[in-house]
């Protein structure tokens, strides 16, 4: 009912980008996976060391969250739009749970079952869009 049809001649349709083999920009990083794969799991080592860069993400090697009080209800309804954005652009997806200015995000790489480089380079675009 709501999905548009979009027909071949159609230029208001995004174009994917092409990426190089073994690699896909995500947020301003070129993270290496093999397209035929799914993004490669972190390691709970791996996780660890990069959530010390993360201040006030936490979780486990199955997802990772933060949540943030914006000082509006309509500054959080913008980051979430800002948020939403990005996370188009890289093709990569949050959950997003907003409670008045409580904004929760919640990132795991689904189809690989659990937090991957994706999620580290995502967690890094919202902290920079969230100050």
């Amino acid at each position: 009912m709501f999905a548009a049809k979009h027909s071949k001649k159609d230029s208001s349709r995004r174009a994917r980008p092409e990426f190089r083999h073994g690699e896909i920009p995500v947020c301003g990083h070129r993270v290496e996976y093999n397209r035929t794969m799914s993004p490669a799991l972190l390691t709970e080592t791996d996780l660890t060391q990069a959530l010390t860069g993360l201040p006030g993400w936490t979780g486990s090697v199955a997802g990772i969250s933060r949540t943030i009080t914006a000082p509006s209800f309509i500054d959080g309804i913008d980051l979430v739009r800002r948020v939403a954005a990005a996370a188009e652009s890289a093709d990569h997806h949050p959950d997003i749970d907003i409670r008045w200015r409580k904004v929760t995000f919640t990132l795991s790489t689904h189809v690989s079952g659990g937090v991957t480089a994706l999620d580290i380079a995502l967690a890094e675009q919202i902290d920079r869009l969230a100050e």
